[in-house]
This record gives C-alpha cells, sequence and structure tokens, in this order.
C-alpha cells in the first residue's frame, strides 16, 4: 500500500487517507447500524473490523480511550512498523469518514494529529472542548474595577492651580521680617503703654 501511494501519490500517505474516507463512508452508508449518531468515538469504534479486514492472518493494535477533548486511538501492526504507517493513514480516513456520519452536537471542527513510534501509532481527535472552556465560555465576564477620573474642575481653578505652583518664591530674608504696618502697630502699642505718671 505503502509502494501505491509513493508511486501514484505523493509518498506523504494523502492518497491512502483518500482511500480510508472513500472506503469508509461505503462501508458506513451502507451498514447504518456502525454509525452511532452524535457519537465520533462510539462510531469510530465500530470501524475497528474495517481497519483489520486488509490485514489476515496479523494481530492488529486497536485501542481507543475517551479523553475530555475527544478521543486517542493506538493502531499498529505489531513487529511491521511499515504496515502501521499504512495503517495509520487509512484509520486517519476512516474517522475523516465517521465524523461526516455522526454529526456530534456541539462539536468543534475536528482536528486529527499522529505520531509513530516503531510499530504503534498514537492518534489524536479533538473535537470537543475542555470542561475548562466549556466553564469559561457560560461564566459571565468579570466586572473590571472602572479606571478612576479625575475630579472635573472648572478652567479658572485649573488655572490658579497652575499659577500657584509657577511662581517664583520668595526669598528667605522678606518672609522672617514682619511688614512695615505691623512694626508701627507694636511701636504704637508700646508708646500707650508706657508707666502712669506721678500723681
Amino acid at each position: 500500500m505503502l509502494s501505491v501511494d509513493s508511486f501514484l501519490g505523493d509518498g506523504t500517505g494523502k492518497l491512502l487517507e483518500s482511500l480510508g474516507v472513500d472506503l469508509a463512508t461505503r462501508v458506513l452508508s451502507q451498514d447504518g447500524s456502525l454509525v452511532r449518531s452524535g457519537d465520533l468515538a462510539g462510531t469510530v469504534a465500530r470501524l475497528q473490523t474495517f481497519v483489520e479486514y486488509p490485514f489476515v492472518g496479523v494481530p492488529l493494535i486497536f485501542e481507543l480511550r475517551r479523553n475530555q477533548t475527544g478521543f486517542s486511538l493506538i493502531v499498529g501492526v505489531m513487529g511491521h512498523s511499515r504496515a502501521t504507517r499504512a495503517v495509520r493513514h487509512l484509520t486517519l480516513g476512516a474517522i475523516t469518514a465517521a465524523e461526516r456520519f455522526a454529526r456530534q452536537v456541539g462539536a468543534e471542527p475536528l482536528k486529527l494529529s499522529a505520531e509513530n513510534i516503531a510499530d504503534r501509532s498514537n492518534i489524536s481527535a479533538r473535537y470537543l472542548a475542555a470542561s475548562a472552556e466549556i466553564e469559561e465560555r457560560k461564566a459571565p465576564p468579570s466586572r473590571r474595577p472602572a479606571p478612576a477620573r479625575a475630579p472635573v474642575t472648572s478652567l479658572s481653578a485649573e488655572v490658579d492651580r497652575i499659577l500657584r505652583t509657577s511662581a517664583p518664591p520668595r526669598p528667605m530674608e522678606e518672609e522672617s521680617q514682619p511688614p512695615e504696618s505691623m512694626t508701627m502697630r507694636v511701636a504704637s502699642a508700646v508708646a500707650i503703654r508706657g508707666p502712669a505718671s506721678k500723681r
């Protein structure tokens, strides 16, 4: 199968994925009992026989586990890493076909990723929002405190404030000496309070 993919396709496995989509679509349309409406993981689990069919007499790994964002699937042909690559591409195509039939309610666009490790391929299907993301969406937006506004002042008050801050400071000598008018008052007061004259 990989030779056919490299000869007819570009060698990336896209041809095998397209083949997997076409074959799985035919199987799912002919046998409606394989489709679990609104349950993509359940529909993919029922496609195990479809994935095993080309590999007669060879032990095939097919382990599906649900998770918060969708499911993870481990597929592979024990002891045959090249055959595992072919199974991976066929399975990715089958999952894409199953997604068209299952139509999970509230699902996000299907995102598939796969990684090969020796004779196993780990496929991750993400199409559900994690519970933390759902809670974030449902929660009302937090009320942020409004920025503190400066008190509204009249234009004349603002001009007075600017003039007071920009006025040159008085010299220290002027501030320490009392004005002339005060000196005179004190002097006149002393003259009046002089000692009383003898009678």
